[in-house]
């Protein structure tokens, strides 16, 4: 309080020697400035004022500084082989982003790196396990760093394949099913992933079996709505069997799957043109599906398999269940890379292309 005064004048600026500018006047002596924004640096002063004298009126006072923290921000996160992509919208006043990670042994998040752009990669990261990553804005003001709030978490599988060692494609159609959850547990647990031709009429049944096929890294593609034969359908009924389940599948996960196998893997060129997707053959047929015979699948596949191959299954039945759960370690003991379809093409150079039919990636 200053004697003598009725009112006070509040003055603001972005800039410690900037000109300042009238903001508000006050009975009290104290001012709650609403119009302050995240992530900006204001400098306040007051001039105390008297209504009956003017020669009352006060010179402004000594500036005070008050930094408001930055927003914090949303961020993605995305495993590319092995480095995680770490990537954020911008920050509104942020000069810089710190990028944080969880350390399983402290139990706490430990700075990693900083970004000055809206990304951020973490090279080599650990393999074959869940990472969770933290970023927070920044911006630097009279030499103080002024942070703002952790964002929250974004959990992320890393994986890593090596190109230069085997790898086959083990793909299951005609789920989800009561299976399918046990395939994909015994897949992680041995670091690999697998392709799962999913029918979209099924998938309200199954949900949480679908979800959680997509968070430990197996690829979701499709395999129809109805399961129909695609070369006895028009271009728009077939278009129709696809858009029904990509949409399915995205409601789940976000985002649409990249690859089909048609019902039956019957196509023409009508089927090749409607289904806008890679169409994936396979080169090794179980034939699970007839023989309803674990040993009799463990022995096909471990007698044929070669580098590049994608074997055809179907996680309806229980004896490819308890095949597959045979034949994971088992590919994985022979020196073979168990991956996705769309992760053994691209690291075996092949740049997929909508309407054209792949058997397999020798």
């Amino acid at each position: 309080k200053v004697l003598g005064a009725d009112e006070y004048e509040v003055y603001r600026c972005l800039y410690r020697n900037g000109q300042y500018k009238y903001h508000n006047t006050v009975s009290d002596t104290f001012y709650i400035d609403k119009n302050a924004y995240k992530g900006e640096a204001f400098y306040y002063r007051i001039r105390a004022i008297s209504g009956d004298d003017t020669a009352m009126d006060s010179e402004m006072s000594e500036c005070a500084l008050y930094c408001m923290k930055p927003a914090a921000p949303v961020i993605t996160t995305k495993n590319n082989n092995g480095n995680i992509n770490v990537s954020w919208k911008k920050i509104y006043g942020a000069q810089k982003y710190y990028v944080y990670i969880f350390n399983n042994k402290t139990q706490k998040y430990m700075k990693i790196g900083e970004s000055e752009t809206l990304a951020y990669t973490h090279k080599k990261a650990l393999k074959n396990a869940f990472l969770y990553y933290k970023v927070k804005a920044v911006y630097t003001q009279e030499g103080r760093v002024i942070a703002g709030n952790m964002s929250k978490s974004s959990q992320v599988l890393s994986r890593y394949v090596n190109p230069n060692k085997k790898m086959v494609a083990l793909t299951f159609d005609d789920g989800p099913s009561k299976y399918t959850k046990a395939i994909v547990t015994c897949l992680f647990n041995n670091d690999s992933a697998a392709t799962f031709f999913v029918v979209g009429n099924r998938i309200d049944s199954y949900k949480d079996t679908v979800k959680y096929t997509y968070s430990r890294g197996c690829e979701l593609a499709n395999h129809s709505f109805s399961h129909p034969i695609f070369t006895t359908l028009t271009s728009e009924q077939i278009k129709t069997q696809v858009r029904k389940t990509d949409n399915k599948i995205k409601a789940i996960t976000g985002s649409k799957p990249a690859l089909i196998r048609v019902p039956g893997g019957g196509y023409n060129n009508t089927v090749k043109k409607a289904v806008g997707k890679p169409i994936i053959q396979w080169s090794d047929d179980t034939l699970d599906w007839k023989t309803r015979s674990k040993t009799a699948t463990v022995n096909y596949v471990m007698k044929n398999v070669q580098d590049g191959d994608i074997i055809l299954m179907h996680d309806l039945h229980e004896p490819t269940k308890n095949a597959a759960l045979e034949l994971i370690p088992k590919l994985r003991a022979k020196g073979y890379q168990i991956v996705t379809v769309s992760e053994m093409a691209k690291l075996k150079g092949y740049d997929l292309k909508d309407g054209t039919v792949y058997f397999s990636f020798r």
